[in-house]
Formats: structure tokens, C-alpha cells, sequence
């Protein structure tokens, strides 16, 4: 069992730049060298996910024919995104057997600042200066700065967002809880109906037993 509940929320000041995210398994420092590679995404406007954002702000294609897919170094492009809030929702993990989809979209808000939110991921500072995703981590921060080849100019930010691994319980409430709930009434029904039948198998056979011996008290 590995499920969690915490929530990352990072912020920092957005200067229409383009943003990535980065795909990693595990939930320690050490696991952020398991990227994650062809994990697949789509990317929403709206809450209900109804409304798939394919194009970013320059009109530039988002992953292709509307999928957003991490490739070999676990990264993928969203682009420069117009403001408002975006919903990112998993929808395969490709190859990398043993780890859970997300159970819920990674939200993004781009505005004057850009914040993002998943739920299942748990840094504890807003936002850290690291330019990779190990010194990230290491600094219990949620997005790495992309520099150009100066070392000093900001081209870019990339989200971290993790997947982990075991069985994950459902949520109270869900269709998860109901199912196994509806199962055990089922379960113990049934035992309910065995038991009554043994009782009465056991009585018939206890009356089977006197009337013989009567019989053969007789004679």
C-alpha cells in the first residue's frame, strides 16, 4: 500500500515562458533518477475536461495529435501557455510497469505567477532556485528553472510530477468503497444462508437418527 495526500503547491513569477514537466517513480530523493519515459498526457482547460488544449499560446502543436508524451529524458513540452488554469490529465504510463496513474489532474494557473498542484507529491517550499530535477528535490521544491547556455538566462521552468508505486486504496466514498462494500453484504449473506442450511441439514439428520432408533427400539 503507497498512497498520499498532500498536496504541492508551487508558485513563481511567469514571464511567458515555456513549460515542461519532468516524469519520475518514487517519492525519495534518490528517486528522482527513475524517469519515466512515454508516459502519455492530455492537457484541459476546464475542470470538467471537457475542453483539450492542443495548440500553445504561438499556436505551436502540444505533444502530438493531442497527446503530450514524456520522451527518453522524461520531460515533455507544454509550451507557452495563454493565462488561465489548465487541468493535466494522465492517461497512460507507457512501459513503466508497477506505478499508479494519478488519481486526480495536475492543476496549472498561469497568470502574473504560475501555479501548479498535485495531489499525491508533497515538497514542502513553494519554489526553489535548483536548475535540475535531483538539486530540486534535494531542496523539497516542486518546479527547476531551464538556463540557457550562460548559465544565468531563464528560458524555461519544468514541473516535477511523480508516480507512485503498490496498491493505492480508493477514496472513502468513491465507486471503490461502495464496490467493496456491496461485496462484503453480498459475503456475508451468503454465509448467513449456509449457516441456516447447515442447521437444518443437522436437524434432518437428527430426526433421521431418533425415528431409526425408535424403529429399532420396537423390535
Amino acid at each position: 500500500y503507497n498512497s498520499q495526500t498532500n498536496t504541492v503547491n508551487t508558485k513563481v513569477t511567469n514571464k511567458k515562458f515555456p513549460l515542461s514537466i519532468y516524469k519520475f517513480g518514487g517519492t525519495e530523493v534518490a528517486d528522482v533518477e527513475n524517469k519515466l519515459v512515454g508516459v502519455q498526457f492530455k492537457l484541459y482547460s476546464d475542470a470538467e475536461l471537457t475542453q483539450q488544449v492542443t495548440e500553445d499560446a504561438a499556436g505551436n502543436n502540444i505533444g502530438t495529435e493531442g497527446l503530450i508524451t514524456t520522451g527518453e529524458d522524461g520531460t515533455a513540452s507544454l509550451g507557452v501557455l495563454n493565462p488561465g488554469k489548465y487541468y493535466l490529465v494522465e492517461t497512460s504510463l507507457g512501459d513503466n510497469g508497477g506505478y499508479n496513474l494519478l488519481s486526480a489532474p495536475v492543476e496549472i494557473e498561469v497568470g502574473n505567477t504560475i501555479h501548479y498542484k498535485q495531489t499525491g507529491w508533497s515538497p514542502s517550499v513553494q519554489y526553489s532556485s535548483a536548475s535540475n530535477a535531483e538539486d530540486l528535490v534535494k531542496s523539497n521544491g516542486g518546479m527547476y528553472i531551464n538556463y540557457a547556455e550562460d548559465g544565468t538566462t531563464i528560458i524555461g521552468y519544468t514541473f516535477t510530477i511523480n508516480n507512485t508505486t503498490g496498491v493505492e486504496l480508493p477514496n472513502a466514498g468513491g465507486t471503490g468503497t461502495n464496490s467493496i462494500m456491496l461485496l462484503g453484504i453480498a459475503l456475508a449473506a451468503t454465509a448467513s444462508v449456509l449457516v441456516v442450511l447447515k442447521t437444518m441439514i443437522e436437524r434432518r439428520r437428527e430426526a433421521v437418527r431418533l425415528n431409526t432408533k425408535r424403529r429399532n427400539t420396537r423390535r
